[in-house]
């Protein structure tokens, strides 16, 4: 992958947009000779969290082969850790029948040291 010839064009997929900030948002970018597709079955509802909110964008890509869930994930600083491993549980519950590599990437503000929550 990567030799001189190879197109690095990047596909924008749409992002998810907060609705209550002028801020921020998720994207992922693919290259555009992958084949990819949104999938927003992944994408967890966390409207209904009290603490704050989650946002998780996922696509399915196909990388030499391979079917790869590449996931942008974003959690408020002050949403409980306890609400997040609950959305990251249903999240890697709906993928139980996909036997594809997974990929979890994003800011996720977690002290994995201390426990607040």
């Amino acid at each position: 992958m990567g030799g001189r010839g190879a197109s690095f064009m990047l596909t924008i997929l749409r992002p998810i947009e907060r609705t209550n900030s002028v801020s921020g948002g998720l994207m992922i970018l693919v290259r555009g000779d992958l084949p990819q597709r949104r999938r927003d079955d992944l994408e967890v509802d966390t409207s209904e969290v009290v603490s704050g909110q989650i946002e998780i964008l996922s696509i399915k890509v196909i990388l030499q082969g391979q079917k790869w869930i590449l996931c942008s994930v974003y959690k408020q600083p002050k949403v409980k850790n306890v609400d997040f491993k609950a959305a990251l549980e249903t999240m890697c519950g709906r993928l139980t029948k996909d036997r594809a590599n997974l990929l979890v990437a994003g800011d996720m503000n977690v002290n994995l040291k201390v426990e607040t929550g």
